[in-house]
């Protein structure tokens, strides 16, 4: 009962981070205000091993991941796609500087630790 307590209190932060930045049109970006949160919890009220009590077992995160990519693949409407494929480029193209960029030169500055774990936030990847 303790990690969905724990899940519960991620996934409100999550919700705040997402209805602030919804309500602002995204002058306030999502993930700040997660952070802020986080940085505010952690120095009063959240418990230090919060992010380890929410997790679960490797079987079912593993379900879990396959359950999601499904779900993903089946949000994706082809045509739109296809009909925004200007778009698509950009992302994609942007996607790959910034991995380009982390890969050499923040590599060369951070070591390979720290790029590795920024890489996906910079992309767009979630937690």
């Amino acid at each position: 009962m303790e990690n969905l307590l724990c899940f519960l209190t991620i996934m409100v932060a999550m919700f705040l981070g997402e209805w602030v930045s919804k309500k602002t049109h995204s002058w306030i970006p999502s993930i700040f205000v997660v952070a802020i949160i986080f940085l505010i919890g952690f120095w009063t009220v959240f418990p230090k091993d919060l992010i380890a009590q929410a997790s679960y077992s490797k079987a079912f995160i593993t379900v879990a991941i396959g359950i999601l990519l499904v779900h993903l693949g089946t949000l994706m409407n082809l045509k739109k796609l296809v009909q925004q494929w200007k778009a698509v480029c950009i992302a994609v193209l942007g996607m790959l500087g910034t991995l380009i960029f982390t890969l050499t030169i923040g590599l060369a500055f951070f070591g390979r630790d720290l790029v590795v774990s920024t890489v996906p936030t910079l992309t767009g990847g979630g937690w």
